[in-house]
């Protein structure tokens, strides 16, 4: 367990959830909605912190803003918007660079760039987890905890350890009010069976998601990016560092897996406006028609 300031400090690729939900232990209240009212100064729902960072105003008042850059080194290594962040136009990504860089938005307009990367409704319906990874933190921190990318869709697999990832049996819904630490659900039902992935599809597809979590930023805005396809696409030896070829393969090995290319014919649609997203709902069996 560490700690900084008053609070225990994020792990590797934690997200912010299940960093609200091991600080929530230190709260003796009888109910979570009471314990997010004391944390938060008002209550609010959790599970969007599966996918957006906390707060900066919060960060800051828990004692947990070490450096000059600490909210940026927040928002990129334990929240998704760097995956999220290019389905964005010009506008939204440059509200969410303003953020990254420290920011702080109104309640509308935090709103209104919640909505417009999906948080209310991209991601898995249950909460995911390595069975290899919780042996590891629980030798190396003494708890394990919810790893960001595990939850993002397209991911199976764990990238670490090659094995299919467990549902944890906690869905989205059950967490919205409630603060569930992964190690509550490892003393209820144990650390779950070791499965090894042998489908390299799964792998590479996960390494594709890995690497938009790494990457996405660098797309430098949809317009932008459908600009330079636009000009450049003739040209064979159009590359863009790796990110036009990259993009590429990924979209085809989602259309293969979610058979999507009914809808979306041209690989160049993953683009335009939300398609990346849509993808990613097609995951989750959601109808683009409720989109």
């Amino acid at each position: 367990m560490k700690v900084t300031g008053g609070w225990e400090k994020p792990y590797p690729d934690e997200n912010a959830y299940s960093i609200i939900s091991r600080m929530a232990m230190y709260f003796i209240t009888p109910s979570h909605y009471l314990t997010g009212s004391l944390m938060f100064e008002r209550n609010r729902p959790l599970a969007q912190y599966l996918i957006k960072p906390l707060r900066k105003s919060d960060l800051i008042r828990w004692e947990m803003d070490e450096g000059e850059d600490f909210y940026r080194r927040h928002v990129l290594e334990h929240s998704s918007y760097p995956v999220y962040g290019t389905i964005l136009g010009r506008d939204r990504r440059q509200r969410l660079m303003g953020m990254i860089d420290g920011e702080e938005l109104k309640d509308g307009r935090e709103k209104y760039l919640t909505r417009a990367l999906g948080c209310s409704w991209m991601r898995k319906v249950s909460l995911y987890y390595c069975p290899a990874c919780v042996e590891e933190e629980l030798a190396r921190y003494g708890e394990p905890y919810w790893h960001r990318l595990h939850q993002l869709p397209g991911v199976d697999v764990c990238l670490a350890h090659h094995l299919e990832l467990c549902d944890s049996g906690m869905t989205v819904r059950q967490i919205n009010y409630r603060f569930i630490p992964l190690y509550y659900v490892i003393a209820l039902q144990g650390t779950g069976k070791e499965r090894i992935c042998e489908d390299s599809f799964e792998v590479e597809l996960a390494e594709d998601v890995s690497w938009l979590m790494d990457n996405g930023l660098g797309f430098g805005g949809r317009e932008n990016l459908e600009m330079l396809i636009e000009n450049n696409a003739h040209k064979e030896s159009f590359d863009m560092n790796g990110v036009y070829s990259r993009a590429r393969t990924m979209y085809g090995r989602l259309i293969d897996k979610y058979n999507v290319d009914a809808a979306y014919p041209k690989w160049t649609d993953m683009h335009k406006s939300y398609l990346y997203a849509v993808l990613m709902a097609r995951a989750m069996g959601i109808s683009v028609a409720n989109l």
